[in-house]
């Protein structure tokens, strides 16, 4: 039998599905939706720590940003973590719908640009 580190351990604590949960099909799907929530609050962060180590701003203080970001996510995984599995997946898809719809710039702003310059693709020049 091979021996699991230190870090494997914790992460499979830290996704465990509750006890409560008593279906294997359930308990993946709360597997899941723990490991997703908290892959978004590491991956958030790490870019955070990123960022506040390679910003040139003196005052700096977008990790405020982040910090208000992170937090409903936290309150989600936690919730993922006990047996109300569904209310933490509606709570995450809603998480997901409002952070589409209020990070879409104003509608005015995009009138009259090109579809290659909204999406961000760098079209070559002869085209």
């Amino acid at each position: 039998m091979q021996t699991q580190t230190f870090l494997q351990r914790m992460w499979r604590w830290l996704i465990a599905p509750s006890q409560e949960i008593n279906e294997p099909d359930q308990r993946r799907q709360a597997t899941l939706l723990s490991a997703l929530l908290l892959m978004l609050i590491i991956g958030g962060a790490l870019v955070e720590v990123i960022t506040i180590f390679t910003t040139d701003q003196p005052h700096y203080t977008g990790y405020w940003d982040t910090l208000i970001a992170l937090s409903p996510i936290a309150v989600v995984y936690a919730i993922s973590r006990t047996g109300r599995i569904r209310l933490a997946s509606v709570l995450a898809i809603s998480l997901v719908v409002a952070a589409i719809y209020f990070t879409v710039p104003d509608p005015a702003a995009l009138a009259g640009k090109p579809l290659s310059q909204l999406l961000g693709i760098g079209l070559p020049h002869a085209l």
